[in-house]
């Protein structure tokens, strides 16, 4: 134990009034003593002023005294305990889930303090909250950032505060998987007794499909057992789709197939029949019919099956014009040409039929938000075109002066599931080609072996311009046993992709939980005003900030569950312009309640972090994992407590009884 001072005021005004009331008491003493000559009551009253100025210079001095304590390593562990709701579900003893969380947490901070470390601890649901005591207090800690649940944020947030040595999580699951932090990670969760059989986690569908045609809604299952599940897919009220799976060897999936014939945007409800779980999933149906001028150079298989697959949509009108030697050309269709097309495609363009002129016209056409796709299928190809001039800033890559040819099937790019093209067939290429690097602003959606891009797209103006690299349509299409074509559906998704153009309203997702952060993306000249009426009929305008230059934000989140219309009245060169869009609110989903694949998730969490997971209490291995790493992370220092000896409130209340006390002693002393 050691003293120290911690003055209230500084010590030179506060030495100057002790040693003025220590004078002012010895001469009233004085004075009293002259005046009566008793020397006992005299002394008396001496003492008790004496231990007046006294008890008041110690509280203004703040003398404290300090409580040391030895601790491992200068960096904090971190705990950090769910309190999401799934907490208040009851498992198979049952015993509520949060129940045994609390009795984990009491376990785990005894050992931890045990082992001496300095440990803070939080809970994390909606928010992140400091604890405090043995009663655990909790104090909300402001965001860093606009996504404040979760646990990915609370890991970012301790982190910025002070990274922890270590980090204990005491979860049942988190539904998305989280990437490993700096520092490891050691999770416990309580014991649950998980259901059997099967329950969807994901679904994927096409974002644009023409009115009647037939497109599929993938959906991935999770779980264990051998007991099938059944699920039915709902549009509205109505059940439009159902099916059953059985757990089984790898990744149970499902795949339904639905038709859509009224333009707008469709919202599908997928529901497992135990009730496990709902998920949710959206495609736009656009109105046709969609004008594609078809222009080829170089008419191998490839560009020409891949034709035949765009005329053969009823809901594709297609201009179609092949170049050949001597400056001659045939052309059948409509005859509207590129300055009539919604979607402009260049299949395997050659320099000696591609002229600044029609360059400059495809600049125009897609500035004003048509759709541009140039497709190469053949080696060598001619990569000068993509520099004759305005081709050369509508390209997504900057071309390498000679291609290359790479076998093997390209793959899935770094982030291309947010890309936004997501087509409902993929199709098998026989060899890439690498034809440069990306542009700034241009996604990646697959890429060779080697890493290059192989197709990708940038939006430009208002319209879009995407580059496929690839050999091998043709083969695959004739090998294809299956019911329909599968280059069809490809060329559909291509042309619907670029036709939809560079939207001026877009929203972070058209699909969102009840008290979820959306945010609706507005291209405007002028600040807009932005409006979402739902179910409730109570227009909500959300607050509108310019984040980019002629691109504004707004920010939502909806109370109710429903279909909800977004409506933005924003300003361009031509005047105001109105425009809709729809996002359905779903009541909340949390998947944690499903156990399998939340733990599962903190599994891998885990064991990327380099920390470990258990869910049998802390009386293990993981525990002394824990304290390893501290012994390991830093050399041991010591941490004191400070406990103030005289706080100012204790000093007063002593002022002011011994000044009581001293009045009495003088009364009754006959001093007064």
């Amino acid at each position: 134990m050691g003293l120290d001072f911690k003055p209230l005021v500084p010590i030179f005004p506060t030495v100057i009034l002790s040693v003025v009331a220590v004078a002012a008491a010895v001469w009233g003493a004085w004075l009293i003593y002259a005046s009566r000559k008793r020397l006992g009551a005299t002394a008396g009253t001496a003492g008790i002023r004496a231990a007046v100025v006294a008890i008041f210079a110690l509280s203004l001095l703040g003398m404290r005294s300090a409580i040391e304590k030895a601790v491992v390593g200068d960096k904090p562990v971190v705990v950090l305990v769910d309190c999401s709701f799934s907490m208040d579900s009851k498992d198979a003893p049952g015993v509520l889930r949060g129940d045994s969380v609390s009795e984990l947490y009491g376990e785990i901070i005894n050992v931890l303090e045990d082992a001496d470390a300095d440990t803070r601890s939080y809970l994390y649901a909606d928010g992140l909250y400091a604890l405090y005591g043995s009663e655990p207090r909790r104090e909300r800690i402001p965001a860093r950032r606009r996504s404040s649940s979760g646990l990915a944020f609370a890991l970012d947030e301790v982190a910025a505060s002070k990274e922890p040595v270590a980090a204990v999580i005491i979860s049942d699951g988190t539904r998305p998987e989280i990437p490993a932090p700096a520092f490891p990670v050691y999770v416990f969760s309580p014991s649950t007794e998980p259901a059997s059989g099967v329950y969807p986690v994901s679904v994927e569908t096409p974002r644009y499909v023409l009115p009647g045609t037939r497109f599929p809604l993938e959906i991935t299952f999770a779980g264990s057992g051998e007991i099938a599940t059944g699920f039915s897919v709902y549009e509205d009220s109505d059940e439009v789709a159902k099916g059953v799976v059985t757990p089984g060897v790898g990744v149970p999936e499902a795949t339904v197939y639905l038709t859509a014939e009224i333009p707008g945007i469709h919202f599908y409800k997928i529901e497992a029949d135990d009730g496990r779980a709902t998920l949710w999933a959206w495609t736009e149906v656009v109105q046709g019919p969609v004008s594609v001028y078809y222009r080829c150079t170089w008419a191998d298989p490839d560009a020409t099956f891949l034709k035949r697959a765009v005329a053969a949509n009823k809901q594709i009108e297609c201009d179609y014009r092949q170049d050949l030697a001597g400056g001659k050309s045939i052309v059948t269709g409509p005859g509207f040409g590129p300055a009539g097309a919604d979607v402009i495609v260049l299949a395997n363009p050659r320099s000696e039929f591609i002229d600044a002129g029609f360059a400059g016209e495809l600049d125009k056409r897609v500035a004003d938000g048509a759709g541009l796709l140039i497709y190469y299928s053949v080696y060598p190809p001619d990569t000068r075109v993509l520099s004759i001039g305005a081709l050369a800033a509508l390209s997504p890559l900057r071309p390498s002066a000679v291609g290359t040819l790479v076998s093997g099937v390209p793959k899935a790019a770094p982030g291309a599931e947010t890309s936004g093209f997501r087509p409902s067939v993929v199709p098998e290429f026989d060899y890439a080609l690498e034809l440069g690097d990306p542009k700034p602003f241009t996604t990646s959606i697959w890429e060779s072996p080697g890493g290059a891009p192989t197709l990708s797209w940038i939006p430009y103006g208002c319209g879009k311009v995407m580059l496929l690299a690839g050999g091998g349509l043709a083969g695959w299409e004739l090998s294809r046993s299956v019911e329909g074509s599968g280059l069809d559906a490809f060329a559909a998704d291509l042309v619907l992709f670029l036709y939809g153009g560079e939207e001026t309203v877009t929203v972070s997702d058209r699909v969102v939980e009840v008290n979820e952060r959306t945010e609706v993306y507005v291209l405007s000249t002028e600040e807009p005003t932005v409006v979402a009426a739902g179910p409730d009929n109570k227009p909500v305008r959300m607050p509108v900030a310019e984040s980019d230059l002629g691109v504004w934000t707004a920010v939502w989140d909806a109370r109710v569950p429903g279909l909800y219309t977004v409506t933005a009245r924003r300003f361009s060169d031509g005047g105001l312009v109105v425009e809709k869009t729809d996002v359905y609110v779903t009541e909340r989903f949390d998947g944690e309640i499903i156990n399998e694949q939340g733990v599962a998730n903190l599994i891998k969490l885990a064991g990327l972090s380099g920390g470990g997971f258990d869910a049998d209490g802390p009386d293990d291995r993981v525990v002394r994992d824990v304290s390893e790493t501290l012994k390991a992370s830093t050399p041991s220092e010591t941490l004191a407590t400070w406990t103030p000896l005289f706080p100012l409130w204790l000093g007063l209340t002593v002022f002011l009884g011994l000044l009581s006390v001293e009045w009495i002693t003088r009364r009754l002393s006959g001093l007064a």
